[in-house]
């Protein structure tokens, strides 16, 4: 087969916030490729530290925390395009030099070496902002930048159909937004954007039939509270994590840090989860009237997962 964010007044005030962002905004190794599984419909991600993590739409680790996976020799992350799972399991992976491998999840060319891919004419493989293979004919799916899209075979992206528009959720999830595409086994089409937002549709209409939900990297869905009452001068922050799901198998860490102007953040507490709803509180001494932010992190398998920023009221 050919393959193919509140400002807090001098009174208690609790912030549940529900914040998701990607890996990018904290440094962290970004998402390089996305797929489902046909045989489970299991979310892969693939990432640039090459780790390798398996979830659902909305956990991408929920299966499986981030592991290791292997490229061809000469490669690195920074050189997919996108990758695609086949009906068969199969993982192919596409490359910015216009070659294409065949390969599982951990081993990206283990069935078949680097070989050509052939792209419409027109396009380049920097046009590329997703590709997924479609379960029920193996065809393969690419979206591109300029809001076309095109379908055929891994080795000839457009041997089944050359060119035809889609669109995705709203005028802010742009195409440069996309992290992921990828197709589930009943064919329904999920789009992963740089805000932390997935939807659901088809490969012309991306929202068609779930426009806008969070997904998470990590261990979510969790909350992050920030409980930030005044009192004489010194501040008393209670964090923690709350959710059904917050305490999975993977590592759960909150961060509670603070930003003063001009200064270096301040770690104040760093504690490892114990349950499924975990709170710490912390005193932090500050005097004058300099505005403060207080950020708290939730911290999974070494990534941050979650964040949020609060502004602190004036010590007096």
């Amino acid at each position: 087969m050919t393959k193919t964010e509140s400002r807090v007044v001098g009174i208690p005030l609790l912030i549940l916030i529900s914040l998701c962002a990607t890996s990018a905004a904290f440094g962290q190794p970004t998402i390089v490729g996305m797929s489902i599984a046909c045989s489970n419909d299991h979310v892969y991600t693939w990432y640039s530290d090459r780790m390798v993590s398996v979830g659902t739409s909305e956990n991408l680790a929920a299966y499986q925390p981030p592991h290791p996976y292997s490229l061809p020799f000469g490669k690195t992350p920074d050189d997919i395009v996108e990758i695609g799972i086949a009906g068969n399991d199969r993982v192919y992976t596409w490359y910015r030099d216009s070659t294409v491998s065949s390969g599982t999840s951990t081993d990206l060319d283990k069935y078949q070496p680097r070989h050509p891919y052939r792209l419409p004419k027109g396009k380049l493989p920097s046009n590329i902002v997703g590709i997924d293979i479609a379960c029920s004919n193996d065809h393969v799916y690419v979206w591109y930048s300029n809001l076309s899209a095109s379908s055929g075979t891994s080795e000839d992206l457009d041997k089944y159909l050359a060119s035809y528009p889609y669109h995705t959720t709203s005028f802010r999830e742009t195409p440069g937004a996309v992290v992921g595409i990828g197709i589930a086994g009943n064919d329904r089409v999920y789009a992963w954007y740089r805000d932390g937002i997935v939807s659901s549709g088809t490969s012309s209409d991306l929202g068609k039939y779930r426009r806008s939900y969070e997904y998470v990297l990590g261990p979510g869905p969790c909350d992050i509270s920030a409980d930030a009452p005044r009192i004489n001068g010194r501040v008393v922050f209670g964090v923690g994590i709350r959710g059904p799901t917050c305490n999975s198998q993977a590592e759960i860490v909150v961060r509670l840090k603070v930003s003063e102007p001009g200064a270096p953040e301040k770690l104040l507490i760093e504690k490892r989860a114990t349950g499924t709803n975990f709170e710490v509180p912390v005193t932090y001494a500050c005097t004058g009237t300099t505005q403060r932010t207080l950020i708290t992190e939730v911290v999974s398998q070494g990534r941050v997962v979650r964040s949020s920023n609060t502004s602190v009221p004036n010590c007096f």
